[in-house]
């Protein structure tokens, strides 16, 4: 059986002598090895693929700010939101709400490497908030099409313990 890394390169090269261009997703060596243990397990990959078309989906709803106003943001920026190491969870996820609704001016879908910029927490602190919050159905993270975003981006969006890469999150709270 060939591994998905497999699989995905010969994708491409049908596609490519088809004349079409394919859709490309990042996926870590962690998410490969997942995929090809469920198939050689049995299992359906229907849930994967479900999230990744929703994820797809919104990324070509969410809203594509120009560049101008990202120079006019930049300008603008406020400073992180910071509190000591010694906060409490309830506070840690109000400063986290906090930070989400600065970022997102109003839209749902926010990318995690703002929230993380705007936090300004270390990574593992952000990290440990995050999956905190996903755990308890607060946040609801999202992948998304990574190719318009910078690699600095990328490594400030998160990464579960299973190897799956999110980009974007929404707040299932008001």
């Amino acid at each position: 059986m060939a591994s998905s890394a497999e699989r995905v390169r010969k994708y491409r090269e049908r596609k490519a002598q088809e004349g079409q261009k394919p859709l490309t997703v990042i996926l870590s060596q962690v998410t490969h090895e997942r995929i090809d243990s469920l198939k050689r397990e049995g299992e359906t990959l229907s849930e994967l693929i479900g999230r990744a078309v929703e994820a797809l989906y919104w990324q070509t709803v969410e809203p594509v700010t120009s560049n101008k106003s990202r120079k006019k943001a930049a300008r603008g920026k406020k400073k992180p939101v910071t509190s000591d190491n010694q906060s409490t969870p309830e506070e840690d996820r109000k400063l986290f709400y906090q930070a989400y609704c600065d970022v997102g001016k109003g839209n749902s879908f926010v990318r995690i490497h703002r929230i993380r910029e705007r936090l300004g927490w270390t990574r593992e602190r952000f990290d440990q908030v995050f999956a905190d919050l996903m755990a308890a159905y607060v946040i609801e993270p999202h992948g998304g099409d990574p190719s318009s975003m910078t690699a600095s981006e990328l490594a400030d969006s998160f990464e579960d313990r299973r190897g799956i890469f999110y980009l974007t999150m929404t707040w299932r709270e008001s």
